[in-house]
């Protein structure tokens, strides 16, 4: 039978491996204590040096058994450790032999040569793990170490390596002397450069860097101790390099070492401050050895702490260099997929279009928008959908060109800018957008993935040249008429807005704004002509409206847009009734349901109701980027939504307790009433029906006729949501006021159950950025006569 498993940070490992570091450990420190308890004398003495053979040589053992059983990706690191650490046992027992049997009390030359060829092993080894947890380029690590380890090497030139060499002839054991300081350096390099670096840090990560400064203060003690006396064999220093080799051994055997060798991403090469306060001390080294040397009258040194002078100062000044390119990289990158930001891609979309007016060039512009993607936070949580959008930008990048400039537009929008794309190549590169990002299926987690797509609005340079386009994969035209389902784009919208959910590595700066065309306004393109700026703006609204259609036609759809009709323009600030009344059709019928719309909500609340639901309507199909027919049709169905209830008892609408079940019945008849009414003006048939289904709910489960989805008209979704959003902030017989946080709860609980999830996104973003408002008084109660009783 197999052994049973289980995740140990994340890893599956045999249940007996689980705590087999944690006992080498335990064993090990009896070990030691066992080492100093035995006297150094005769039989004990053969022990004491058994017992530390033992120890040291168990640590090559542990690292060749956990990188045989774990198997790493990373091995090669592994396997120069634990060769260093078979060189350094066999010195340690050359030594004590040399020592305690031959009463040799100095190292031997074979012995020195042991020593010291175990620094290169672990040197290399060590450099090769941190090549492997490096993703990419890490120079500021490299620069931080390379401080430290300079102002480390000053210090032990002035104190061990100077005084050792100076005043004697050359000879080679002088030299093999002065290199036990020089290897320490190197290994205290690779170690700063591990501590500093990138790169997971699991449980053996710190087994293995206390490892290495355990051996590395033992190092400087000895160093320190053999140059001014008070070294003595087996003292309390053989402690420190017994449990730097256990550190070593526990390292190999923890089920995290094969986690030791995987890349993170790379951290900003910003300065906290214990780095910064390590890092002063090292560049202060060198100005103050100066002052020793000055103090002292000793002047022999001062070359030497002139080149380390040089050397702190040009890696001061790289590094100094390289926080500024950081600097500015993270001002255009964002931080999450290491895309450019809005900004950029603003900036440079103004610049391209300059340059092609001038030359009279072409350029393509694309914003891309995940479709549904709130659902892979609701139902996988944020660092899931981080992983999503890290993906989804990676394949992005794989299908654009040099020069081409890729954006994260918003919370999970994207924008390409495309120089000297032709107006036929368009739709080509939108649709290998599409298709790339839908190719296969994301792993947002382990073992989980995601099927991802991506609806893509697309405008060209020069606009005139665009016409119309179908929706990818439908074969149904998209133009610029109002196709069936559903319009408003996930998360941030398609409009520009800002209606970021939380986490997925947003930043403020990143500029998710309410829109493109409303900051250009502020001043962005203040110093630029005035028909670039209206070029860029309008390039910007095109795509948007182009996105729009393409979440509306279904999603995984590519809509390549045009420039609006002037007469939709023109018309944007309409009034409600200007369709009905430019041409002096029934001026009077309409005034009349108004009329009614004002006494229904005067029975039902003390605030207004269908003026404010109209006025969002309208608000939200203009922000869907729809005609302005169906924009007005919208906010005509919301003044008169509620118009059927005229017919209803006023004790039903003011009742403050429970309906009855004939009540409820009643009550549900409302909108099949209020399209009847709204059906006896002529060319009012769209308006009765978005009256007719604005209480049909998006799961089927609605009345009169329980339609469900894309099958119930857009303006009768958006009806759904701002209706519902009134009534929950108006106070009413049956129920107070909701708060406004509260009913923001009541919306995100009916996405996708009784409201269109998109409808719902837009609603909130359009809330958040204040473009809702509340609801204002009402008319007060009328008078009541008797053609409407």
């Amino acid at each position: 039978m197999a052994a049973r498993r289980r995740l140990v940070y994340g890893v599956r490992v045999p249940r007996p491996s689980r705590r087999l570091w944690l006992a080498y450990l335990c064993v090990g420190v009896a070990g030691i204590l066992a080492y100093y308890l035995v006297p150094a004398r005769g039989a004990g003495l053969s022990a004491r040096i058994a017992v530390y053979g033992i120890i040291s040589a168990s640590a090559a053992a542990a690292v060749w058994y956990g990188t045989a059983r774990y198997r790493p990706r990373a091995r090669l690191p592994w396997l120069l450790l634990a060769a260093g650490q078979v060189v350094y046992a066999v010195a340690d027992m050359a030594f004590h032999c040399a020592h305690y049997t031959l009463d040799a009390g100095d190292h031997a030359f074979l012995v020195d040569m042991l020593h010291l060829g175990h620094y290169p092993l672990v040197v290399a080894g060590l450099a090769l793990l941190i090549r492997r947890r490096t993703a990419g380029r890490d120079p500021a690590s490299l620069m931080d170490a390379a401080v430290i380890a300079v102002a480390a090497a000053l210090l032990c030139w002035q104190f061990v390596i100077s005084i050792q060499v100076r005043g004697q002839d050359f000879a080679f054991v002088t030299l093999v002397g002065a290199g036990y300081p020089v290897m320490d350096l190197a290994l205290l390099a690779v170690a700063v450069r591990l501590v500093l670096g990138t790169g997971r840090r699991p449980p053996a990560y710190f087994l293995l860097t206390a490892s290495l400064f355990a051996t590395l203060g033992a190092d400087t003690v000895y160093l320190l101790q053999s140059r001014y006396g008070g070294y003595q064999v087996g003292n309390l220093l053989d402690a420190a390099w017994l449990a730097g080799s256990l550190g070593l051994g526990a390292a190999a055997l923890h089920p995290t070492m094969i986690r030791l060798g995987e890349p993170a991403p790379a951290r900003p090469g910003t300065l906290g401050l214990g780095r910064f306060v390590a890092l002063m001390a090292a560049v202060l080294l060198a100005p103050a050895a100066l002052l020793y040397q000055w103090a002292r009258h000793q002047y022999a040194d001062i070359p030497v702490t002139a080149v380390a002078c040089a050397v702190l100062f040009g890696l001061t000044i790289a590094r100094m260099a390289g926080l500024v390119n950081d600097q500015r990289r993270l001002a255009v990158t964002d931080g999450l997929t290491g895309l450019h930001t809005r900004r950029f891609a603003e900036a440079q979309l103004a610049l391209e279009v300059a340059r092609a007016r001038r030359t009279g060039g072409t350029l393509g512009f694309f914003i891309a928008d995940v479709d549904n993607f709130k659902s892979i936070n609701d139902r996988y949580g944020h660092p899931a959908g981080d992983q999503a959008l890290v993906e989804i930008a990676a394949r992005l990048r794989e299908v654009t060109r040099p020069g081409d400039v890729l954006a994260r537009y918003g919370g999970e929008e994207f924008a390409l800018l495309v120089p000297g794309a032709s107006p036929d190549e368009l739709r080509e590169i939108a649709e290998r957008l599409r298709e790339w990002v839908a190719g296969n299926p994301i792993a947002v987690c382990a073992e989980t993935y995601v099927a991802v797509t991506v609806a893509v609005g697309a405008a060209g340079y020069p606009l005139s040249a665009v016409e119309c386009a179908g929706a990818a994969g439908s074969g149904s035209s998209a133009g610029s008429g109002t196709p069936a389902g559903n319009g408003v784009p996930a998360g941030s919208g398609a409009a520009g807005g800002a209606g970021t959910p939380a986490g997925n590595g947003v930043l403020a700066g990143n500029g998710v704004s309410a829109g493109f065309g409303a900051s250009a306004g502020s001043g962005f393109f203040a110093h630029r002509d005035a028909a670039d700026e209206a070029l860029v703006q309008e390039l910007v609204a095109v795509a948007d409206r182009a996105l729009c259609r393409a979440k509306a036609a279904g999603r995984n759809r590519v809509v390549v847009g045009r420039p609006a009709p002037e007469s939709d323009r023109a018309g944007s600030g309409a009034g409600v009734f200007d369709l009905a009344i430019a041409s002096g059709r029934d001026a009077a019928m309409v005034d009349f349901l108004r009329h009614v719309a004002d006494q229904v909500d005067a029975r039902l609340s003390p605030q207004e109701h269908s003026r404010a639901v109209g006025r969002w309507a309208r608000l939200l199909a203009t922000e869907l980027g729809h005609d302005e027919a169906t924009v007005t049709r919208a906010e005509l169905a919301g003044r008169l939504h509620d118009i059927g209830k005229i017919i209803l008892p006023e004790t039903l609408l003011a009742k403050p307790s429970r309906l009855s079940d004939e009540e409820w019945r009643l009550l549900r008849q409302h909108p099949v009433h209020g399209a009847r009414l709204a059906g006896l003006v002529p060319e009012f048939g769209g308006v009765a029906e978005v009256i007719r289904q604005h209480h049909e709910r998006f799961d089927g489960a609605g009345y009169p006729d329980r339609l469900s989805g894309t099958a119930i008209r857009l303006e009768a979704r958006i009806l759904a949501v701002c209706d519902s959003w009134a009534a929950m902030r108006s106070d009413r017989a049956y129920q107070a006021r909701l708060s406004e946080e509260e009913a923001r709860e009541q919306l995100r609980l009916g996405r996708g159950t009784q409201f269109d999830p998109d409808i719902v996104d837009l609603f909130l973003d359009l809330l958040g950025r204040g473009l809702v408002g509340e609801l204002a008084p009402g008319s007060g109660r009328p008078a009541w006569s008797s053609t409407v009783s």
